[in-house]
């Protein structure tokens, strides 16, 4: 209301303002006696010459013609006064008249206007926004405000957004799996989700993959299984660790999904090299491969990926079904059930998830909100 008053305040003395002019023509006709004294002065200065040239025509100082010469330039000079004053005055009036009739005009334009498209308490643009627009600010200021704001509204998922990948540019690595962590959190899991909070864990432990890291981008696999980034780290790991089948499996996988000069490629098959020639290597070796085993792992086939997917997901879904697990879990499984096409499990795991939480209230609206975009495809699906 406050911001009302304030408006129709300012309007009004702009309006005021603007009306000055139009006082004098009310108060009674200011502008027109100007000009008729204007006027008067003229004729008065006329009548002076006029007897002064009559005066010299007396005294035979001007002929006839001379006179009448000097009389007709005194009566053109008269004629230009008289119109001369008669322009100012309308001058005056028309600018008089134009104001009193558009200031009005104007304001109910204006007003019409604010009201259909205004809104004096619409908030400024999210600083988050502002900042992924690219819009010209100062950077660290921005991030101490959304840093704060995090602090007041945790749940603020586009806040998290953007303070991750900036974090990540400045080398902060804690605070960036921080913030993957609540935008796991508020927005569920997902392929691209685990796979950044596991990079960002990785370049925490100073390059290490083990533990967490590798849970989270198997569960990425699970969701996504042709996950690019998931692969790669996981077999750049694998290779790293000597765990060359895997490595082998992971590679030619990669190497699979190629479909023109990704900038990856000499990187995919640099490592799937090192992998094969390490695995060959190990032939004839205590507890190491057979050449026979090494010549299965050399050519993965597509079913070979698939079954090792289905063997991932169906050990999680075996494990759920038989001891339950927490909300996440349960989404996950739901959604790589999802991926895979298999809408009968989609729909097993989805009522063993709901049968499993049904006495934590807590954590089965947890599910409901992590899982409410797959269960929505489930009902498009029945539909």
């Amino acid at each position: 209301m406050v911001i009302w008053i304030a408006v129709a305040a300012v309007a009004l003395i702009s309006t005021a303002y603007l009306l000055l002019p139009l006082r004098a023509p009310l108060a009674g006709g200011e502008e027109d006696a100007i000009a008729e004294d204007s006027l008067q002065a003229a004729r008065d200065f006329y009548k002076q010459q006029l007897a002064e040239l009559k005066a010299d025509l007396e005294a035979a100082k001007l002929g006839d013609e001379e006179f009448e010469s000097a009389k007709l330039e005194l009566d053109r000079e008269l004629l230009q006064q008289s119109k001369a004053v008669s322009v100012r005055a309308d001058a005056v009036a028309r600018p008089t008249l134009l104001i009193g009739v558009t200031v009005p005009i104007i304001l109910i334009i204006a007003g019409v206007t604010y009201f259909s498209i205004g809104n004096p308490e619409l908030d400024n643009a999210p600083l988050a926004d502002r900042i992924e627009r690219g819009e010209n600010i100062d950077l660290a200021d921005a991030i101490t405000k959304i840093e704060k704001r995090l602090f007041d509204v945790p749940d603020d998922l586009q806040g998290w957004k953007v303070v991750a990948p900036i974090y990540m540019r400045q080398q902060a690595f804690d605070k960036a799996a921080l913030a993957f962590r609540n935008i796991i959190r508020l927005e569920g899991e997902s392929a691209n989700n685990l796979t950044d909070l596991a990079e960002a864990v990785v370049l925490e432990q100073e390059g290490n993959a083990q533990g967490e890291p590798i849970e989270l981008l198997q569960r990425a696999l699970v969701i996504e299984p042709n996950h690019l980034r998931a692969q790669f780290y996981l077999a750049g790991e694998a290779t790293r660790t000597g765990d060359n089948q895997t490595a082998i499996r992971l590679w030619s996988s990669i190497l699979t999904d190629v479909v023109g000069d990704e900038p990856w490629l000499p990187t995919a098959r640099e490592g799937l090299r090192v992998a094969q020639e390490n695995f060959q290597a190990q032939v004839g070796t205590e507890g190491g491969p057979t050449q026979e085993q090494v010549d299965q792992a050399m050519q993965m086939s597509e079913a070979d990926r698939s079954a090792m997917i289905e063997d991932m997901v169906s050990g999680l879904e075996e494990r759920l079904m038989s001891a339950g697990g927490s909300p996440e879990e349960w989404q996950r499984l739901l959604r790589a059930r999802l991926v895979q096409g298999n809408t009968e499990s989609a729909e097993k795991a989805l009522s063993g998830a709901r049968d499993d939480l049904k006495d934590n209230t807590e954590q089965l609206a947890q599910f409901e909100k992590l899982a409410a975009n797959d269960i929505a495809q489930i009902e498009k699906l029945k539909e």
